[in-house]
């Protein structure tokens, strides 16, 4: 057994652990669960996340890049089946913001063996961390029509969370350290869905938290956090662990975070969730208007993992010229496409596919107005050169003797026969070496994984050509991203081959006196512009080729779309036919309908209750027994117009002797995490507030009612109540109270 430091990374949901998604790793398995290919839209500040059952590190990678140590050996019992022990999670924290938007690979490596690969999408504002932002947004029809849950902008998450606009007390006195910082949830905040509490400290053998005064939970820690140098002397001081905070419910919250037995941090906070502990099945995108910034809109997505809305896209970065969706199925023979964002056009490169419909070698390239149905196609040679060029009309032309900036074309008619002389016309050979380049890599590692998994035994599986199509991506049909780097390049160089053709052959049918409208459509269509300013702007040498990450050109141009999985067309459709219901169901995921006007932000009020009790005994001297004690409470007053109070619990206790005369008297004010809540209507400066008061067995003894007022900067109200009590037995005896509430809030 590896000897593995730290402990538990708890998921409220980590019991419903599915082995399927794990990987043999030699004799071990290993899963990365976050992000995965069910989570492709990240957003905001996470946690890199999953599970291996044996090794002494487990590191990532991102696009490539060096190799980040993970906090691994975290307790995760819900690996006891697969792995026979339980100390086999892994977490690193990570803002997403600094990584940037667009398309990314994360590759994990258990002791140096990589065992996932992942690719996915990151969705910024702008920035890697957005401060003094304001939003909150009532959504529409969510988790089911009718209904209308609030969303806030939380700076810790760098995201939106659900909100109640509920009020949440002060800590009295909370701890503080110079050497240690929880940086979520903070004191105030909302919290929602699957959130991660975290933080650093600088000297610890262990970072625990305890939520509601439960269980001390033990975090991942000692995680990379580089802003942490200055303060400690050294850098892997950061701790982390994912909560599915529906698991604890609606309501307001305490957290407490010790490093080696002594706290450093006491916040409450409040959670909202939708009733149910992990919601399935769900989608939704929703646009709300001025936000980052007046002007700007963000679009926010349900995210099933996350269990919250995040960011998607924004107005606020720059704008994207086309949409990229990977087509995984094998009956279309498109393997990617661009569809414009401001226009008709859309572009896709075609391909043969494997029976997950992923590409294993590129054919040819089209380009398609889909307002007039019209289309251009380019067939590629074994090189992966452009050889011919076909479009609606009827035009036809091949190409030769490509140079470092022209190439020869020749036209033919539908007979084959020549139409003119051949034209040498200027091209940009840059862009095809690319493409080529590409397409030469997704040969080679389609010819490598066949050579790696061996040829199939007959009698034992389907082979590709007599497989049913249809139960072979059966797999595909849950919304997901798998475009890689090479594919995205493939599209995007692809794009850039498919400008340059159509231009080609508008200039040279110019020269020989050949009609050709679609290629001069073609040549200046606002996607090809698009994609041909956008590269020539960024490109250093004509060369330029990306492979293992994405072109930095696409991957600020383009916006990334999960995969279409179904959409078949006969193998002798025109390409327009192909692409068309692709871009449909694209451009059908993108329609938000009208921004979400911003909500008014709720006016939020905290200070005191002092609550007192008066009880007379109706027998012998009739003495009484009183007592007054203040706690915190608090009051917001939200858009509907009602205050929703959040006041202490109060517990009394009073003796009396046989004469009547009071012995003992004591009251007691409960923890904010036992509050009461009630809400009061708010009409012109004034409200009715009354709630339950109860004996311990939620029986109700009377009801405290009262009127109160309230202003831009302070409220207050005092509620009252009287009522008898007549003992049971053989000598019943009679008790009158009187009970007093006097609440003092500021704003």
């Amino acid at each position: 057994m590896v000897t593995k430091a730290l402990a538990l990374i708890r998921l409220g949901f980590a019991a419903a652990l599915a082995i399927s998604g794990s990987v043999a790793l030699g004799q071990t398995l290993a899963s990365l669960e976050s992000p995965s290919s069910g989570s492709f839209q990240e957003s905001g500040v996470s946690l890199i996340r999953g599970w291996v059952c044996q090794a002494s590190k487990v590191e990532i990678s991102i696009d490539n890049g060096p190799l980040l140590a993970t906090a691994y050996g975290t307790e995760r019992l819900d690996t006891q089946t697969a792995c026979g022990d339980t100390n086999n999670g892994f977490g690193l924290t990570i803002n997403w913001g600094n990584i940037g938007e667009g398309a990314h690979t994360l590759r994990a490596f258990a002791d140096g063996v990589e065992f996932a690969n992942a690719d996915f999408v990151i969705a910024t504002l702008g920035g890697s961390f957005l401060t003094q932002l304001i939003g909150n947004y009532t959504l529409k029809d969510f988790p089911t029509t009718g209904t209308s849950p609030t969303v806030t902008w939380s700076e810790p998450h760098q995201n939106f969370v659900l909100t109640r606009h509920i009020a949440i007390p002060a800590v009295d006195n909370p701890p503080s350290s110079p050497r240690a910082l929880l940086e979520s949830p903070t004191q105030g905040s909302s919290e929602s869905g699957v959130g991660l509490i975290r933080g650093w400290a600088c000297e610890a053998s262990q970072v625990v938290v305890s939520i509601d005064d439960g269980t001390r939970l033990p975090t991942a820690y000692g995680t990379e956090r580089t802003d942490t140098a200055a303060t400690c002397g050294d850098t892997n001081n950061g701790f982390g662990l994912t909560f599915n905070w529906n698991e604890i419910g609606d309501g307001v919250h305490n957290l407490r975070a010790f490093a080696d037995g002594v706290e450093f941090a006491n916040v409450s906070f409040a959670v909202a969730t939708f009733g149910s502990k992990f919601l399935t099945g769900l989608s939704s995108k929703q646009t709300l208007a001025e936000f980052p910034s007046t002007g700007k809109t963000t679009t926010v997505s349900w995210s099933e993992p996350h269990q919250n809305f995040i960011i998607a896209k924004t107005t606020a970065t720059e704008p994207k010229v086309g949409i990229l969706s990977a087509i995984t199925d094998r009956l279309n023979r498109f393997a990617v496409t661009n569809v414009g964002t401001e226009s008709a056009d859309i572009l896709g490169v075609a391909a043969t596919k494997d029976d997950a419909g992923e590409a294993t070698q590129l054919s040819g390239l089209a380009w398609t107005d889909s307002s007039q149905g019209i289309q251009a196609d380019v067939a590629l040679a074994a090189n992966a050169l452009p050889a011919t060029y076909r479009d609606s009309s009827g035009v036809e032309a091949q190409f030769s003797n490509f140079t470092a900036t022209t190439t020869t074309v020749s036209f033919f008619d539908r007979s084959g026969n020549p139409q003119g002389q051949p034209v040498t016309v200027p091209i940009n050979m840059g862009f095809l070496q690319s493409l080529q380049n590409v397409a030469n890599r997704i040969a080679s590692n389609a010819k490598t994984a066949s050579l790696e998994s061996g040829f199939k035994q007959l009698g034992t599986s389907q082979t590709s050509s007599d497989a049913d199509p249809r139960q072979a991506q059966a797999a595909n049909s849950a919304l997901r991203f798998t475009p890689n780097a090479l594919l995205i390049n493939a599209q995007w160089y692809g794009g850039l081959t498919t400008g340059e053709i159509l231009c080609a052959v508008n200039t040279a049918a110019a020269k020989v006196g050949i009609l050709s409208q679609i290629a001069a459509k073609g040549c200046q269509s606002t996607l090809i512009q698009a994609v041909l300013n956008r590269a020539t702007a960024t490109r250093q040498t004509q060369a330029d080729t990306f492979t293992d990450v994405v072109d930095p050109a696409a991957q600020q141009s383009l916006q990334f779309s999960a995969d279409v999985a179904e959409s078949p067309c006969a193998a002798n459709a025109t390409s327009t036919d192909c692409l068309i219901p692709v871009a449909t169901i694209v451009k059908a995921r993108e329609e938000t309908g009208t921004p979400i006007a911003p909500d008014l932000p709720p006016v939020q009020y905290a200070g005191t209750s002092e609550f007192c009790y008066a009880v007379t005994a109706g027998f012998g001297i009739k003495g009484t027994c009183s007592r007054c004690v203040t706690g915190a409470a608090a009051a917001t007053l939200g858009k509907n117009g009602i205050f929703t109070f959040i006041r202490p619990w109060f517990k009394s206790d009073y003796k009396f002797d046989a004469s009547g005369n009071c012995t003992s008297s004591a009251l007691t004010s409960w923890s904010i995490a036992t509050s009461c809540t009630c809400d009061a209507p708010a009409s012109d400066g004034s409200f009715v507030l009354s709630y339950n008061l109860t004996d311990n067995l939620e029986n109700v003894l009377a009801v405290m009612s009262g009127r109160g007022s309230y202003s831009d900067s302070s409220l207050t109200t005092f509620v009252s109540a009287r009522y008898e009590r007549l003992t049971s037995g053989n000598s019943p005896v009679l008790y009158i109270y009187n009970l007093s509430e006097k609440i003092t809030l500021q704003r």
